[in-house]
């Protein structure tokens, strides 16, 4: 045996980690799911308080795709490195954050939101 973990996960069947993981697995998605859903509601009320054009509108919403292309190649490693329930946990919070910087940060300026976005699209991904 490697490791203490190992050695619980070993005494249990594997039908019930295999249950145990699937549920985990709904969970977080649609913990995700609800997470963008409570941010692309809010897309026109975030255009109208920051009073920005659709291009620029464009350019924020591209923050989303930045922070993942930044997130995408660091996954495995992370995983490697923490393992898997702890990268869940991490990034999910780390998420959680991020949308928060952007409810709050809307109402301070384009900075603060692409910050969240960027927060929240490299952990997003990897939940």
């Amino acid at each position: 045996m490697v490791s203490g973990s190992r050695r619980t996960a070993d005494r249990v069947p594997a039908d019930v980690q295999v249950t145990r993981a699937r549920d985990a697995v709904y969970v977080v998605f649609t913990a995700a799911g609800f997470a963008f859903a409570s941010w692309a509601a809010r897309i026109p009320q975030v255009r109208s308080q920051l009073r920005v054009t659709p291009g620029v509108l464009g350019l924020i919403l591209l923050s989303i795709a930045i922070g993942s292309t930044i997130a995408m190649p660091l996954s495995g490693l992370v995983i490697t490195k923490i393992g898997e329930r702890r990268t869940v946990l991490v990034m999910s919070l780390i998420s959680a954050a991020g949308l928060a910087t952007v409810a709050v940060g809307y109402q301070h300026g384009i900075p603060l939101v692409v910050a969240g976005q960027i927060g929240r699209a490299s952990c997003r991904e990897r939940v």
